[in-house]
């Protein structure tokens, strides 16, 4: 099991019990498409309740795995996309029974039948890639929010139909078939050069030599890219060398950009501040969350689903910002997340002999053997660049007088990249070092 690492992209990779081959050619593995039976439902009928149950439970897992992963972390740094992770796990729970659903979905925040689920996902997908008019991303490139979720499974395994076509009816994913028993070192790198081109480059290589091999079965793959320059740019000319304080007490000196007096979203907290920075096109945001000076650790305790949605209803427009915060890039290496997963209850999923994947390979003995998780994000004066991978193997508003704030975010902080509309996190993370990569 690999180490904790800074995070993070998702692969879900399920690594599974070994299975009889019957053998195979030495053509090269690159992955044969296999055609579902149904298109991508692109109106799907999820219902507004189902896709506001579905958020929450979004957000709720979002804060939870970040209880798990912030022990974890050797690094002080970390990033990652609950969003991936959600997506990637939520392929797989498509084809789980038993008591290996019902882990996932407590561990997962699901709370709608698998029946609603997976349309009520499609829903959201679909929403939060509507690309805003007018929008720009940064350095000059095109803004982009873009979700590519694909399933990898060996030319041997049998799925069953029923399943696959709910991966391509709800979460666009395509069947890909390659030979992981004789050619899992191509297998690998076919995998990894599809999650680098989903993500710019930006994640590559998602999963280590060994990650997959002659036992492995499938691997559900999910890929977020994100590219968006800020609503308001920073002013290059403007930045300046300043002291940024971590979480120990200890100094760095970093570039810390600062924007001026601007008009934005803003609230006070008992013993935080937090403000919201707009990205081009208005939707997606970061909200950056600042603790008081020594309510570092408090503020971090309670980072929760409620905390967030709190933070996000409360914001308030009547506020001209004068903001600093520092440029800063966080490229974390693929980690493992099933110790958080088991941490928060998911367990049998992991279990050999245990784990039911039946409807996804019927009578396969399938379980999962990894969660692999990797994601990468890079903010300076133009706008944001992020992206990750998951893999699981198988192994409003009244004129008001506005009142002027100042906010100097340098000290270890909290930030949320989220899809406004839906209030869904895309990216979380916790910046201690902005010297650090």
């Amino acid at each position: 099991m690999r180490s904790f690492l800074p995070p993070l992209a998702s692969v879900l990779s399920a690594a599974l019990l070994p299975f009889a081959s019957t053998g195979c050619g030495e053509s090269e593995n690159t992955g044969t498409a296999v055609s579902a039976n149904v298109q991508r439902d692109q109106k799907p009928t999820a219902s507004a309740a189902d896709e506001a149950t579905l958020e929450a439970g979004n957000t709720n897992f979002a804060l939870s795995l970040y209880s798990q992963l912030s022990p974890a972390t050797t690094a002080d740094n970390l990033f990652y996309s609950p969003y991936s992770v959600s997506l990637a796990l939520a392929m797989t729970y498509a084809g789980a029974g038993g008591a290996t659903a019902t882990q996932m979905a407590e561990a997962l925040g699901f709370t709608l039948p698998e029946s609603r689920l997976s349309p009520a996902f499609d829903a959201l997908d679909l929403a939060i890639e509507t690309k805003p008019a007018s929008a720009v991303g940064a350095d000059g490139a095109s803004f982009a929010l873009n979700l590519a979720d694909a399933l990898w499974g060996d030319e041997t395994v049998k799925f069953a139909p029923t399943y696959v076509n709910t991966l391509a009816a709800n979460f666009g994913a395509g069947l890909r078939t390659v030979d992981f028993v004789h050619q899992s070192t191509a297998a690998e790198a076919a995998i990894n050069a599809w999650v680098s081109s989903e993500t710019g480059g930006h994640i590559n290589p998602l999963l280590a030599p060994g990650d997959v091999n002659p036992s492995t079965q499938l691997v559900l793959v999910n890929a977020v890219y994100f590219n968006a320059g800020w609503g308001t740019a920073f002013d290059a000319t403007a930045t300046k060398v300043g002291t940024f304080t971590r979480a120990d007490g200890s100094t760095v000196q970093a570039p810390l950009m600062s924007s001026g007096s601007t008009a934005t979203t803003y609230m006070k907290g008992k013993n935080y501040q937090a403000v919201e920075l707009p990205y081009s096109g208005g939707t997606t945001s970061m909200i950056v969350v600042l603790p008081d000076t020594g309510a570092l650790s408090a503020v971090e305790g309670g980072l929760g689903g409620s905390f967030f949605t709190h933070v996000t209803s409360q914001l308030s427009s009547n506020y001209s910002i004068n903001l600093t915060i520092p440029k800063f890039t966080i490229h974390g290496a693929s980690v493992s997340l099933v110790p958080m997963l088991q941490g928060l209850g998911m367990k049998d999923a992991f279990e050999a002999g245990t784990a039911n994947f039946d409807a996804m390979i019927p009578g396969g003995g399938t379980y999962i053997s990894d969660v692999i998780h990797q994601a990468f994000i890079d903010v300076d004066e133009s706008g944001t660049v992020a992206a990750a991978a998951t893999g699981v193997i198988g192994t409003a508003s009244i004129a008001r007088e506005t009142i002027d704030v100042t906010v100097d975010v340098n000290r270890t902080f909290f930030l949320f990249i989220r899809d406004v509309a839906t209030n869904t996190i895309l990216f979380a993370g916790r910046e201690d070092d902005p010297t650090a990569q």
